[in-house]
């Protein structure tokens, strides 16, 4: 670990690294994140992922491998027309707990994160309404089906994140 660590130390002087890598070289590094994205990271072209699942976890995912990979080319895929919510807080707003649930939605900033926010501050792609119904692996693509228009098509990955979450179940009750 030590000698990769300045061997890494000698590439980021030389300014081979990306930002996000410095910023992991530094306070928050981690030799397995290191070892996952090395291979991203020194990728001539133009890195292409597509993270299915667009609630939570997918666009929290997105977005952190676009600080890691500010080149790549990041597409969320999501069956749904509403992405990156506070899905964990509707039970509150279905009981009426909470006056106004439209801000599940928005930043902090009081910006909806929607599909032009992605576009436009994270560069990401984000198909809504769009649900991903097949993998290939061996052509690495992933068949993607528009719910409202019925259009089908191929969305070609080098990596894949999947980010669907799950589906509840009712136990039995007497």
């Amino acid at each position: 670990i030590k000698q990769m660590g300045q061997a890494l130390t000698q590439e980021q002087k030389s300014g081979i690294l990306p930002h996000g890598m410095q910023y992991l070289m530094g306070k928050a590094f981690h030799l397995r994140t290191f070892c996952m994205f090395k291979e991203m990271l020194f990728m001539s072209e133009k890195l292409r992922i597509v993270v299915v699942g667009g609630v939570a976890a997918g666009p929290k995912a997105a977005a952190r491998l676009r600080r890691l990979l500010p080149n790549a080319e990041i597409t969320i895929v999501e069956r749904g027309n509403v992405i990156s919510y506070a899905g964990c807080a509707m039970p509150y707003c279905i009981a009426g707990d909470l006056p106004d649930c439209s801000h599940l939605n928005r930043a902090a900033s009081g910006v909806p994160r929607d599909e032009a926010f992605f576009r436009r501050l994270k560069d990401i792609e984000v198909l809504t309404n769009t649900e991903a119904v097949a993998i290939d692996r061996q052509k690495k693509a992933v068949r993607v089906v528009n719910v409202l228009t019925g259009e089908t098509r191929w969305l070609p990955y080098d990596k894949l994140v999947l980010a669907t979450g799950g589906i509840h179940i009712t136990p039995p009750l007497e």
